[in-house]
C-alpha cells in the first residue's frame, strides 16, 4: 500500500548502518545522528494540524487533492489510486456507517482493528477518529490470550478484520469477551463463519455494507478534542499482560511535528513524495508516516 505520490527515489541523510552517535564518549549512552547536540525543544505549531483527522484535510489541500491512497494487485500490476477526497468520503461514510450498524461511540468508543496494511486499514482508522471514537490496533503476533486482555481491558464491542482467519480468531475468544457485539470484515467469509457469528449472537457485516449504510444515513462528523485519547497502542507483552499506551492527538501531533523538525536541514517532504506502507499499521510510527 502506498500513501502518497512521488517520483525521485530519497536517498538516506544518514548511514543506515550508524543511526546514532555517543553522548560524552560514553559508548552505553546514545543519541540520534539527526538529533546530536541538540537541547530538548519546546516544539510550536508548524502546522495548522490540531488533531491526526487534520492531517487528512491538510493532505488535500496541500496536494491539490491529488493522489492518497495507492494498491496494486500484483508485482507487474499498475498502481490504482483514490484520491484525497474519495478518502475522506469513504472514512465519513464508514463511521457514519459504523454508528448505523450498531456501535454506539457514547456506549462503546474503543474500537480494534485486527488486520493486516491495506486502504481500509486507513479509513476504518480516520472513519473512527473523525466520530471520536478511538481506534485499537490488534496484531496477530500477540497471540489469543494478549488479544483477549486487550479486548476486556479497553471494552471492545466492535472489532473491524481484514480475513475469515481473523474473523475464526475473534469468534474463537468471544465467550471470554462479554461486551463483543459485531465483527465487520474486509474480505468476502463464508457461510458457515456467519452461521458461526450468528450462533454467538454477534452481528456480522461486510465492510461494504458499513460504507453503504453510511452512504444512506450520513452523519455530521464528531470531532475529539486535542486532548482526547487518539490509540491505545499495546506492547508485545513479553513482561506478562500487553500494557496499553494511551495516546492523545496532541502528543501524537507532536510525536510527528518533532520528526520533521529533525529531517528538515536534510530533506524537505513534498506532496509528490511517496511512502510505501510495510511496517504494521498496528505500529504508531508506521501510523505517524501518513
Amino acid at each position: 500500500m502506498f500513501w502518497g505520490w512521488g517520483h525521485e527515489p530519497t536517498v538516506p541523510c544518514v548511514d543506515k548502518n550508524n543511526q546514532s552517535v555517543i553522548v560524552d564518549d560514553d559508548p552505553s549512552h546514545r543519541t540520534s545522528y539527526l538529533s546530536q547536540g541538540a537541547d530538548l525543544l519546546d516544539i510550536e505549531r508548524i502546522s495548522d494540524c490540531r488533531i491526526c483527522y487534520d492531517v487528512l484535510q491538510a493532505g488535500k489541500q496541500q496536494s491539490d487533492n491529488g493522489p492518497c491512497l495507492g494498491t496494486r494487485t500484483g508485482p507487474n500490476k499498475e498502481y490504482e489510486w483514490m484520491s484525497y477526497q474519495k478518502v475522506i468520503d469513504k472514512v465519513h461514510e464508514f463511521g457514519s456507517g459504523l454508528i448505523q450498524t450498531g456501535n454506539d461511540p457514547e456506549e462503546s468508543k474503543f474500537v480494534g482493528i485486527f488486520s493486516a496494511n491495506r486502504p481500509e486499514w486507513a479509513i476504518a482508522d480516520y472513519g473512527c477518529q473523525a466520530f471520536s471514537m478511538v481506534p485499537v490496533p490488534l496484531y496477530e503476533t500477540l497471540g489469543l490470550d494478549a488479544c483477549k486482555h486487550i479486548l476486556n481491558e479497553c471494552e471492545i464491542s466492535t472489532v473491524i478484520c481484514d480475513n475469515s482467519k481473523k474473523v475464526q480468531t475473534i469468534l474463537e475468544l468471544q465467550p471470554d469477551v462479554p461486551k463483543l457485539r459485531m465483527i465487520v470484515v474486509m474480505d468476502p467469509v463464508s457461510d458457515d463463519i456467519r452461521t458461526s457469528a450468528e450462533s454467538r449472537g454477534l452481528k456480522l457485516v461486510a465492510f461494504e455494507d458499513v460504507l453503504n449504510a453510511g452512504k444512506l444515513n450520513p452523519r455530521e462528523p464528531k470531532l475529539p478534542s486535542e486532548d482526547d485519547i487518539f490509540t491505545v497502542c499495546y506492547t508485545s507483552g513479553t513482561t506478562g499482560s500487553p500494557k496499553g499506551v494511551v495516546v492523545t492527538h496532541t502528543a501524537f501531533v507532536k510525536s510527528m511535528e518533532s520528526i520533521h523538525i529533525a529531517i528538515k536541514p536534510h530533506y524537505t517532504i513534498t506532496k509528490d513524495d511517496v511512502h510505501l506502507s510495510y511496517l504494521p499499521l498496528a505500529h504508531n510510527f508506521e501510523r505517524g508516516c501518513f
